[in-house]
């Protein structure tokens, strides 16, 4: 059976569902590798991308599926929305942008501007 795009093995006999590993890892490399091509070398903005979408993978997805792609997401720098938030919070209180650039370095423009 294919679930958002990872294939799960059902087993008639012991009626439990596994979830197929590899193509689980092959969805996170796909997210990864999409997260780094938009996040112009920042590895916050990284991880926040990442983190979005798997997080929006794990919604779709029954438990224990989701439990268990959070796990291996880790492996790619996956981050809760707490610890999104925390970073976030970091960044302001310490001279960087949203994106987890220095103010006045973004490629964004963060800090350049008179509002900024």
């Amino acid at each position: 059976m294919l679930v958002d795009g990872c294939l799960v093995e059902t087993s008639h006999a012991t009626a439990q569902a596994n979830v197929n590993e590899v193509a689980l890892r092959e969805q996170l490399t796909e997210l990864a590798n999409e997260a780094g091509r938009t996040c112009s070398q920042s590895h916050d903005l990284y991880v926040e991308n990442f983190s979005a979408s798997v997080d929006g993978l794990t919604a779709r997805l029954p438990e224990p599926w989701s439990q268990r792609v959070l796990e291996m997401a880790r492996a790619f720098d996956y981050a809760t929305a707490q610890e999104r938030a925390e970073s976030q919070n970091w960044n302001a209180g310490h001279g960087y942008c949203s994106h987890g650039i220095e103010l006045g370095s973004c490629p964004a423009g963060c800090g350049s501007g008179p509002d900024d």
